[in-house]
């Protein structure tokens, strides 16, 4: 496994364990809405996933949680 695998696993688990904590529900207003959201990706708030790569770190932005089923759309992105 070379280094690329382990860095995607490394954002795969950070994005796993962000998407199921409670403070990622907390940064998201729960209202269901039947209508779509539109909005550039520079108005998303993205979250350094792994803050110690600095400026390499990819980055998280948590798009809904549902309030029942706590499911989470997300984007991440990678330098």
């Amino acid at each position: 496994m070379g280094r690329k695998d382990l860095l995607r696993s490394a954002i795969i688990i950070a994005a796993l364990g962000l998407s199921l904590t409670s403070a990622a529900a907390e940064l998201i207003n729960g209202t269901p809405s039947d209508q779509p959201l539109f909005q550039t990706l520079s108005q998303a708030q993205w979250k350094r996933m792994l803050p110690d790569l600095g400026d390499a770190s990819p980055e998280i932005a948590i798009l809904h949680v549902d309030p029942n089923t706590h499911a989470t759309q997300l984007l991440i992105r990678t330098p």
